[in-house]
């Protein structure tokens, strides 16, 4: 029994005595009956309330919170005034989205003459708040929590994000799209449960229900499972047919493939009481219109003892089939992370690759595609948001992902916001929500559950079929990339087909639109269309004639660049950057008066271009060899955000903790190759510079005997790795140190603890002594470190640094150890990854 429960008991023997004294009651008086009527009332009562509690605890701890939150609700008729009870109370609300359930009882407690008792309630009354789309009220909950709690702690770091995101919330509700209008699907789709996952395949919704109980359940009450269920043009919802669902396991999220020949699916089982792990599925679609047996994707994809689920399937604009997924799997940023994998033209799949452009520490969920707009949507709850999960966007610009933005509201609220999708002629998305409105399985507390909601952009899109020909014979000219612009001259979409002549498009009614097609050694295409013509002849097919060229000696490109700050004012004084990405060749300009930049390019060449100036944040643009096919000019553009001063506050562990793992990376045998020495004397920095310059060899070595275009991607791969993780590692570690030496300063003392790696080429017992040298070098940077500025603290042993070397022991499977393998051993980014040490801890002393 907690202190909190026992007080309480204590409260009413202390309430027995004061009726005593109140009375003036003495032993053995007529009264005495009446004494111990209300004694055994109030012991009664007390059991009673306790017995209550202590199913709902156990209920709480096992994750069922519905069952808590009956339970001490039972408590709470018998007394309501019981701080402790009400916070318990609140607890389980808010686990079951319970949300005004929970905000009435965490103000009932705050109220109270024991709310000190409770530091934690501020915070999530404030919580609750922001997910009732109440963000002043929010604020000054979280505002009250960091005044009440000046401790660091995750809980402080939070309220701060909370305190962000209500001002940032308060700006989106400025910009609500009045135009679109939300509608909850009826009574034949939505249940009390959660009904989730809707996708539009022809006339037929697609979506998940958890409303089925699963009778052969042993735990009572019996727990629910989720199926899939079909609506052919808006009737009721019937469960797919075939034995398509499992009996004992959740069957959720349908997904399919670009022929509707194959769907994915998950299977998820449940590992205890209410915790679940999934898996993705797939079946294909027979002649007569019925599934086959289910197939689990293969295990690098769904690794066991992880989650892998909500499967989406999109096109990339080159016409590579691609799963996306969300898993908790190994090497993510956090949490559940967006996940991709290439789909095969025989069937298989690529490797699981993390979207980290768009991850974040927190969860990011319900990915779609879509195919027609290649944009992936995604539900977050890592980027500023309204109140639970929101729906982001985002797209591919130049082989790299545009940072996300959210969809406006009315689509976005305050509450969980998931599983966003488009139907295939853009008119109309679905998403699922547990906003107020939703059903409720227990509507009196408003707790639970996800319905689905539909909302109609306004504009139908319309199919443009387009076949790209050789004037000269007619014949199909595979390899071209087509752009579609609108009358601006604005580029709307582009594909490239390298195996067949065919694009589609969609476009939006009432406009103009221009279709532009480009190939290496042929004339550019152009033909203007109008969605007038596309809808009196709407099967009709659009053909680009191209005609082949003479070879010459290409003309040179010309680039301007022009540079701007983030109101879109010319920048002068600023310094742009040219690099020519296969060779590491680079030019630079500076322009001190005017904000423009010309440079000569050379076509089918890959070039990176960075624009920087003190005091901004610099900026890069990648320019694709694909794009580089014609003479002509080429305008980029840049804008740079002015840096913020940084706020001078103490330093914190929490800040130092900020920075790990912080991973240090090597060339092969180095520093002092060939040789067994434990100690070196050049420090990381030393060993940073001797690598760093042989970035061109590794993109030489690695990329010997690809194709041009093998050859691009892994020049990039390679460029990627050195800048990325090898250059911002060693700028971290400066950063580090400057931040360790300023804690350092305010009387601390810390434990530094390192670990050490290498590739698996050598033997192990060289790779441990090559890993005690490279920890050597780490530790040469601290005493070396601005002439010596850690020296006192590491003599006083208030610095200390405590060495883990591992060697190849910890080596990813997989790292090449053949030694005659030079270029997979020792040039690929999968070897150059495992020479590394890591700063992995740091411990207040």
């Amino acid at each position: 029994m907690s202190n909190l429960l026992s007080n309480y008991f204590d409260f009413k023997i202390i309430q027995l005595q004061q009726l005593n004294t109140h009375f003036n009651l003495k032993p053995m008086t007529k009264n005495i009956l009446t004494i111990l009527a209300v004694f055994l009332t109030c012991s009664l009562s007390a059991q009673q309330i306790r017995d209550y509690v202590l199913a709902g605890d156990k209920a709480y701890q096992t994750g069922n919170y519905y069952e808590a939150l009956t339970r001490y609700g039972e408590a709470m008729e018998m007394d309501n005034t019981i701080p402790f009870l009400n916070f318990k109370y609140a607890e389980a609300a808010r686990e079951f989205d319970a949300f005004r359930t929970a905000e009435t009882a965490y103000t009932s407690v705050l109220t109270s003459k024991k709310a000190k008792d409770f530091p934690t309630a501020h915070f999530w009354l404030g919580t609750i708040q922001k997910q009732l789309g109440k963000y002043e009220a929010a604020a000054l909950s979280f505002d009250q929590f960091l005044k009440t709690n000046p401790s660091e702690n995750d809980l402080i770091l939070a309220s701060r994000k909370h305190l962000e995101d209500c001002k940032w919330a308060i700006k989106q509700l400025e910009m609500t799209n009045d135009n679109l209008t939300v509608q909850q699907l009826g009574q034949d789709i939505n249940t009390p449960f959660s009904d989730f996952g809707a996708i539009e395949r022809n006339d037929t919704l697609y979506y998940t229900s958890d409303r089925f109980e699963n009778d052969v359940d042993e735990y009572t009450p019996k727990r629910h499972i989720s199926k899939v269920l079909t609506s052919v043009k808006g009737e009721r919802g019937e469960v797919m047919e075939h034995d398509f669902n499992k009996k004992r396991s959740h069957t959720a999220h349908t997904a399919f493939n670009t022929k509707g020949t194959k769907m994915y699916y998950t299977v998820c089982e449940y590992i205890n009481v209410t915790d679940i792990k999934c898996a993705i599925y797939s079946r294909s679609r027979t002649n007569k219109g019925t599934w086959t047996n289910e197939q689990k994707l293969p295990e690098f994809i769904n690794i066991p003892a992880y989650t892998h689920t909500q499967p989406s399937v999109g096109t990339s604009p080159n016409g590579k089939e691609i799963l996306y997924f969300a898993s908790d799997r190994p090497n993510g940023k956090g949490g559940m992370d967006i996940w991709f994998a290439f789909i095969n033209e025989d069937g298989t799949y690529g490797q699981a690759q993390n979207v980290e452009a768009i991850n974040t520490i927190s969860d990011e969920i319900t990915p779609f595609y879509d195919s027609k707009k290649h944009i992936l949507y995604f539900s977050t709850t890592g980027y500023p948001t309204l109140g639970g999960y929101d729906i982001y966007q985002t797209q591919k610009q130049n082989r790299e992902w545009l940072a996300p933005t959210p969809l406006a509201t009315p689509i976005n609220s305050s509450f969980n916001d998931i599983y966003y999708s488009v139907n295939s002629d853009g008119s109309t998305a679905y998403f699922s929500s547990n906003r107020l409105g939703s059903a409720y399985i227990e509507a009196s507390k408003e707790a639970c559950c996800n319905d689905i909601y539909s909302v109609e952009l306004g504009l139908k899109m319309l199919d443009v079929d387009v076949v790209t020909l050789d004037e000269k014979n007619m014949s199909n000219l595979v390899g071209v990339k087509v752009m579609l612009n609108d009358e601006k001259g604005k580029q709307v979409d582009v594909l490239y087909n390298e195996k067949s002549n065919t694009f589609s498009f969609q476009i939006e009614p009432d406009n103009n639109y221009e279709l532009v097609a480009k190939k290496d050694g042929f004339t550019t295409a152009k033909k203007k269309i109008s969605t007038a013509t596309i809808q009196s002849n709407p099967n009709q097919e659009i053909q680009l004639f191209l005609n082949q060229v003479p070879k010459e000696s290409p003309e040179p490109l010309l680039l301007n660049a022009l540079v701007y700050n983030e109101n879109r004012t010319a920048l002068s004084g600023t310094e742009v950057q040219l690099i020519e990405v296969t060779s590491n060749q680079n030019k630079n300009q500076r322009n001190p008066t005017n904000n423009d930049f010309k440079f000569e390019l050379k076509p089918q060449t890959a070039y990176m271009l960075i624009a920087s100036k003190a005091g901004y944040q610099s900026d890069t643009i990648m320019l694709d060899p694909s794009s580089l096919v014609d003479s002509g000019n080429i305008e980029k553009r840049f804008f740079l955000k002015k840096e913020k001063a940084p706020a001078i506050v103490p330093v914190s562990k929490v800040t130092l903790d900020g920075y790990l793992p912080l991973p240090l990376y090597f060339d092969n045998d180095q520093p002092d190759s060939n040789t067994r020495n434990t100690t070196t004397q050049k420090t990381y920095g030393q060993s940073f510079d001797a690598y760093y310059a042989r970035k061109s060899t590794f993109k030489n070595e690695y990329g010997k005997g690809l194709t041009s275009d093998e050859k691009y991607s892994t020049d990039t791969e390679i460029e990627q790795f050195f800048e990325n993780q090898v250059r911002t590692g060693k700028e971290t570690l400066d950063q580090f140190t400057t931040q360790l030496l300023r804690f350092l300063e305010q009387g601390e003392s810390v434990e530094i603890k390192v670990k050490g790696f290498a590739s698996p080429r050598a033997k192990s017992d060289y790779n441990k002594a090559l890993t005690k040298r490279r920890i050597s070098s780490v530790r040469n940077h601290f005493q070396r470190w601005n002439d010596g500025a850690l020296m006192k603290y590491i003599n006083n042993q208030q610095l200390t640094l405590t060495e883990v070397p591992f060697g190849e022991n910890s080596a990813s499977s997989g790292v090449s150890d053949n030694l005659s393998d030079r270029k997979n051993s020792i040039y690929s980014t999968s070897a150059s990854k495992e020479r590394r040490v890591e700063i992995i801890e740091i411990r207040s002393k």
